[in-house]
């Protein structure tokens, strides 16, 4: 699915950010090949999250304020 959608002109620009319980390299490393950016594994901790879509989106307010969340 991956490498169809940045086989698309359409969706190739949009950052695809994998979340997987599996931290092996073995499924990490095709992924991150094929273009994820990037690969986080469980648990996922969420100040992290919300800065890494923060910046993948280009938002000036970061996630947590719009929430009410900081």
């Amino acid at each position: 699915m991956l490498a169809r959608l940045k086989a698309d002109a359409r969706t190739a620009d949009i950052p695809v950010v994998v979340l997987s319980a599996d931290a092996t390299k073995s499924m990490r490393a095709p992924l991150l090949a094929a273009g994820a950016r990037p690969y986080l594994t469980k648990p996922i901790e969420v100040p992290r999250l919300l800065a890494l879509v923060d910046e993948l989106v280009g938002d000036s307010e970061p996630a947590a304020s719009i929430d009410g969340l900081s």
